[in-house]
């Protein structure tokens, strides 16, 4: 069966003020079929809810999956009066779509959305994948036209479930369109591919799905087929996606209504379900440019995850909001429950919010948040929902108006209000690591946690940049980039450099200290056999860097490496030595700062000046070449310059680098029996 009930409303920033519930109606005792025969007290459950103004009033509109016979069911909705005095019983449900599939758990599961058209609604079939279907606030069934099923892989064995919708859209702005995520899954456990999928929902004439026809980001990490996205693929099983989109007002620009919609997107990702490091959450943003509801391009950008070394971590719920100011003192736009586990007969309710994009930033995303992050616990429990709203947080303090439900462990539904507040209590440390990894199913990664001189962190700068709305509401937006640099630090006496790494798949990156005032680079020698589930401190015993000032700069070595975070929950296990070609006893490397602090050095028998260089470049060789290959490669190892040379007559040669680009280079002489090598920077 399914029920209603409506809290009182919520008059003051109090934590002892918790939720005041009236009495509860029972909206599936009856559902009147297209044919008008009443089905009385059939079995109902997993209900959704949006509440919004019909033509006349303010509505709550149910839908909930109901018993048909043995091998299908039917997708039902009810819809409620809601005045001052509460909500007001309607006399019955209508039934609204048939599906295949008994087992309710895993079929149906009927969502929707409020749109300024009309509701969107989504449920899944076990023969035809997902259906859609639209109508107006007024009708109590879809009109011809307005139901469409697909799947993006129609292969048999794959099956298609678990829909989510945005909840609302943003109805001030007559936003018509939402967004809808679901899972695919191979009949055969931990068969390639799993997929997290993506689309949008629209109707003019009838409702159609649709993505923008331009998409900006890597095409390695978005696959696209007939207007859906898969956005995740996994030899992981990926399950119970999850959407909310953030509303934002348009901005006004002459007579166009221009619009960015940010759609965050969380999924669980299982591989064995008693392996805490193996069961996770992870997360993906897309956003969306649309010009007076029409889309004109998108872009979405690697995932992050949320993980635990001891915990098993499921069952994400979220809120996405907008504020109008620009202070996150209380912790984020993004509001995050979910279930976590050690002992899986007591689960617990943890909650953690951050600002706009970034785990590793609860500040302004020019650099990453040096301070600690913590995830709260909210008591025992599981299956956390976080109520929705289709206003906008006008103020970074009416965070205390959101309120959670969940059930305990012994079954009953808990209302809370608990960690909308500051306050330290029943949290957990955790902690972030970014970096690259690829979107393929190799999966390789490289990523590091904040860097700490004489056990001081300072900060990264992280790849965003600020948005500032007409209205004044500010984001951010990730950028492609190939390299991470922390801040400057001086060096005047010898001080120790720690850098916490961790990877997968032997897809080591680079790490460079570079020098602010001669911008020459050196290469950090890292770990061997960095771990996918446990971290790696690599210290450095920096010397003779004269008050120079210097950063670290973090390079991808893969064109198809994406940036990504990380969020461990209890903080992850370190290894204080870990294994690696280190020339100390102590675990730790000496790193002579005087070769990147001198304007000219001489490296493996060959010359390199000016050094920095921006049209000419001389080198001269110790080794007397006849007949020798000259390459010069960029960070990622792309040959850019590649010629045969000859030094028997004279060492020094000229080279033309005005048509490169900005960046590091490395310079190599070979006659395939020598070798010689060099780098340079170009300005």
């Amino acid at each position: 069966m399914v029920f209603i009930t409506a809290s009182l409303p919520i008059s003051k920033d109090c934590p002892e003020e918790n939720i005041i519930w009236e009495p509860e109606i029972l909206v599936s005792d009856s559902t009147i079929n297209e044919t008008g025969r009443i089905n009385n007290l059939v079995s109902c459950d997993y209900p959704s809810i949006v509440v919004r103004k019909d033509s006349v009033s303010l509505k709550a509109y149910i839908v909930f999956s109901c018993f048909k016979n043995r091998s299908r069911s039917f997708v039902a909705e009810t819809k409620l009066d809601v005045n001052t005095s509460g909500l007001v019983q309607d006399n019955n449900g209508y039934e609204l779509a048939l599906y295949n599939g008994n087992n309710r758990a895993e079929w149906g599961n009927p969502v929707v959305n409020a749109s300024s058209n009309g509701n969107y609604y989504a449920w899944s079939d076990s023969l035809s994948g997902i259906y859609a279907g639209w109508k107006t606030p007024n009708t109590a069934t879809f009109q011809s036209g307005n139901k469409i099923s697909f799947k993006y892989d129609y292969n048999p064995l794959v099956i298609a479930k678990h829909p989510s919708l945005n909840v609302y859209s943003n109805l001030d702005s007559l936003e018509d369109n939402c967004a809808l995520v679901w899972q695919e899954n191979q009949t055969n456990l931990f068969s390639a591919p799993n997929r997290i999928l993506y689309t949008r929902l629209r109707r003019t004439n009838n409702l159609y799905k649709y993505l923008p026809a331009t998409f900006l980001g890597n095409p390695s990490l978005i696959e696209i087929s007939n207007n859906v996205a898969s956005i995740y693929n996994s030899l992981f099983i990926v399950q119970n996606p999850v959407i909310s989109r953030k509303l934002g007002y348009y901005r006004k620009s002459g007579v166009e209504a221009l619009c960015r919609r940010y759609d965050l997107i969380y999924w669980e990702l299982a591989n064995s379900y008693y392996s805490p490091a193996l069961n996770f959450l992870s997360n993906m943003l897309i956003y969306n440019y649309d010009t007076n509801n029409v889309a004109i391009n998108w872009n979405a950008f690697g995932a992050n995850y949320i993980r635990s070394y001891f915990s098993v971590i499921n069952s994400p719920d979220i809120i996405h909001q907008t504020r109008l100011d620009d202070t996150y003192s209380t912790g984020g736009d993004v509001i995050l429950n979910f279930k976590y586990a050690r002992n899986l007969a007591y689960p617990y309710v943890g909650q953690f919010s951050y600002s706009s994009n970034s785990y590793a930033s609860s500040g302004s995303l020019d650099s990453s948040d040096i301070n600690d992050l913590w995830v709260k616990s909210v008591g025992s429990g599981f299956l956390p929902h976080l109520s929705k709203s289709k206003n906008l947080i006008e103020k970074t303090n009416d965070t205390w108006k959101n309120r959670r439900v969940y059930n305990n462990n012994l079954g009953r539904i808990i209302t809370s209000a608990k960690y909308f507040y500051k306050g330290r209590s029943d949290e957990m440390l955790a902690d972030w690591y970014i970096g690259f990894e690829t979107a393929d199913s190799s999966k390789k990664s490289f990523l590091f946690g904040a860097p700490e001189l004489d056990e001081q962190r300072f900060s990264l700068k992280l790849p965003f940049e600020k948005v500032v709305s007409d209205e004044g509401y500010i984001s951010f937006v990730e950028t492609s980039s190939d390299t991470i640099a922390s801040s400057w630090f001086s060096i005047e006496d010898a001080k120790e450099l720690a850098l916490k790494l961790k990877g997968s798949n032997n897809a080591n990156s680079k790490v460079y200290i570079q020098n602010k005032e001669t911008e020459r680079t050196l290469r950090l020698n890292l770990p061997n056999g960095l771990k996918e589930n446990k971290g790696a401190k690599a210290k450095y015993n920096l010397i003779n860097g004269l008050g120079n000032e210097f950063r670290l700069l973090f390079v991808k070595n893969d064109e198809a490496m994406q940036y990504t975070e990380e969020l461990w929950l209890e903080g992850l296990p370190i290894e204080e030595k870990p294994a690696g070609s280190f020339k100390g006893d102590d675990g730790f490397e000496n790193i002579d700062l005087i070769q990147i602090v001198n304007r000219y050095y001489s490296d493996n028998d060959i010359s390199i000046f000016p050094n920095p260089a921006s049209e000419v470049l001389y080198l001269q060789a110790n080794v007397p070449f006849e007949e020798a290959t000259l390459t010069v490669t960029n960070l990622l190892g792309t040959k850019v310059i590649q010629q045969q040379i000859n030094l028997s007559s004279s060492p020094e040669l000229k080279l033309d680098i005005s048509f490169l680009l900005p960046g590091i280079y490395y310079v190599n002489i070979s006659d395939g029996l020598s070798n010689i090598s060099g780098k340079f920077l170009k300005r």
